[in-house]
């Protein structure tokens, strides 16, 4: 028994992957950003998936992608050519904006795991009572498939990905670069963690009386010194205080 896809499908399923298979064509950079969270078989719908690997195939070999070039992409002697044409005209008015696509992205994915559960869950209760079946290998090929469905929650490349990332912040604090990232005034910091990184938030905890003020004040200070913005709030320490840590750290 091998792995299976389990096509059951709603006309909001048929909706939502026109709205997605619109939008990569009408996107030239959406493959790319949706790689490895983005594949041929999250779509139940043959001509969806047919347009999808088009695209794919498109942005593999480096062209250009678009509702005309995917279509044109497609042999003509290829059966339901003019049914494709129809649903790439119909996906492409279903587009949205790339920068909204995450939401139906995350909704095909788990409309397409709720089908995978489904399905599997009846092709084994039936299997389970066939008494020629061993119930101990239906349960482990059962187990097979679901690890498979378990394993697209994060997408194919989230070990790449992380990875990647890990190579990048090495290869950024050898040589001691600071992409993104300010100051925080204190050099043993900057060393350790490469400073303040863009859309970040960093929590300073202690006991009371361990320094967490003055080393916030300290710290910002050195970062507005440096030439970065500095907005500082309190509702503790009141702005005598803080300025009075602030000369005392100049």
């Amino acid at each position: 028994h091998g792995r299976m896809s389990y096509p059951l499908r709603t006309p909001n399923d048929a909706d939502l992957e026109l709205t997605v298979i619109g939008t990569v064509m009408a996107s030239p950079t959406a493959m790319k950003q949706l790689d490895g969270y983005l594949s041929a078989d999250l779509f139940a719908d043959d001509g969806a998936r047919i347009l999808f690997e088009a695209a794919q195939k498109l942005h593999e070999a480096g062209h250009n992608i678009s509702p005309v070039a995917v279509v044109a992409s497609i042999p003509h002697d290829a059966a339901d050519h003019q049914m494709l044409r129809s649903m790439a005209s119909s996906a492409a008015a279903a587009a949205m904006p790339l920068s909204m696509i995450s939401g139906p992205v995350a909704v095909l994915r788990e409309t397409w795991a709720r089908r995978q559960v489904s399905g599997v869950c009846e092709q084994y209760a039936k299997r389970a009572a066939d008494q020629f079946e061993n119930p101990f290998d239906v349960a482990a090929q059962m187990v097979a498939e679901m690890d498979i469905v378990a394993e697209k929650r994060t997408g194919r490349n989230a070990l790449q990905s992380a990875s990647q990332a890990a190579e990048n912040l090495s290869d950024a604090i050898c040589s001691r670069e600071r992409v993104d990232t300010i100051t925080t005034g204190l050099r043993g910091l900057d060393d350790a963690f490469g400073g303040y990184g863009a859309s970040k938030m960093y929590v300073i905890a202690g006991r009371p009386g361990m320094g967490k003020s003055a080393f916030m004040v300290s710290s910002l200070t050195k970062t507005a010194m440096a030439g970065h913005g500095v907005v500082l709030f309190s509702l503790e320490v009141d702005q005598a205080e803080i300025i009075a840590r602030m000369l005392a750290s100049v």
